[in-house]
């Protein structure tokens, strides 16, 4: 009887220890994935654009379309590494994001702040939205016309991925440039691509 109880005891302690060896290399592998966008993180040495001189090129927005799927188009986006050009509507949901790009919050398009754009990582309504965002390299540009008919040109100064309950990169601190923040989500939707631009 006795041997039977030093036996039990010692399983005990064996599935006590196990069970805490892997509760800590879960905790381990959590830490590492949620802190590797650390590593991540690409971004210019000098930023692009001081904010102060930026020079629009006014353009007709005739081609602009009133809406999409209901919702009110406030500007165009044309990022030609991964060709694309299409519009933002402007709000952000689940019905608004079927159709089309949408912004997601902060100042409006080409306007002083932080624009913040969202969009699927993959086809809708025969739109790629942002399926290719991921190509996107510090350095590279793209354009934003407003309704004004103002087209500026953006270079990406900062590209990482976040949890998506970090929302930081939609911050409104640019120090008085003009800025956008592209949104989608990784594979999986485990984590948020981001692509800071910034007006030069």
């Amino acid at each position: 009887m006795f041997k039977v109880n030093i036996t039990k005891e010692k399983i005990k302690k064996v599935f006590l220890i196990l069970f805490l060896c892997i509760f800590i290399l879960i905790s381990i592998f959590i830490v590492i994935y949620i802190n590797r966008d650390i590593g991540n993180i690409k971004e210019l040495e000098e930023p692009a654009g001081d904010g102060i001189n930026i020079i629009v090129e006014g353009i007709s927005t005739i081609d602009f379309p009133e809406e999409i799927g209901g919702f009110p188009v406030i500007a165009k986006i044309e990022i030609p590494k991964i060709d694309l050009v299409t519009y933002i509507v402007n709000e952000s949901n689940d019905q608004s994001l079927a159709y089309s790009l949408a912004h997601f919050w902060g100042a409006g398009p080409n306007q002083i702040g932080n624009f913040s754009v969202e969009g699927h990582n993959h086809y809708v309504n025969d739109c790629s939205q942002f399926a290719y965002l991921h190509r996107l390299s510090v350095g590279d540009t793209y354009f934003i016309t407003d309704l004004e008919g103002n087209r500026i040109e953006y270079e990406i100064f900062r590209i990482h991925t976040v949890v998506p309950t970090n929302t930081s990169d939609v911050s409104q601190r640019t120090e008085g440039r003009i800025e956008s923040t592209l949104i989608t989500c990784t594979p999986g939707a485990f984590r948020r691509l981001i692509i800071r631009g910034r007006a030069i």
